[in-house]
């Protein structure tokens, strides 16, 4: 990749208002990703774009992290919920053994 990247079409793809956010990366001839090199955004985005994008990429990790969490609430529920299920059993057993 060289400044021949930076194409008027490939300014205005990344600058695209509906995908500005989104389009922090380079893709590679061979079709995959990377992350863009600070020469490209300096090239490519104003320091609003900048911001913009720093506030977005916050946001999504924040979702992250949340749903990482619930994951992790709902997984431990689930321990608890195994461990409930197998004290009932373990209890019904020990029940039927004294009532006979």
């Amino acid at each position: 990749m060289g400044e021949n990247y930076l194409t008027p079409q490939m300014i205005n793809w990344h600058l695209n208002e509906n995908a500005i956010l989104d389009r922090m990366y380079c893709n590679l001839k061979d079709g995959k990703k990377i992350a863009m090199p600070r020469y490209y955004r300096d090239k490519i985005y104003s320091d609003f774009d900048k911001f913009r994008i720093q506030k977005h990429m916050e946001r999504q990790e924040c979702a992250k992290d949340v749903d990482k969490t619930r994951e992790k609430i709902l997984e431990e529920m689930k321990k608890e919920d195994l461990i409930r299920i197998n004290k009932a059993k373990k209890a019904q057993k020990e029940q039927r053994f004294t009532t006979i």
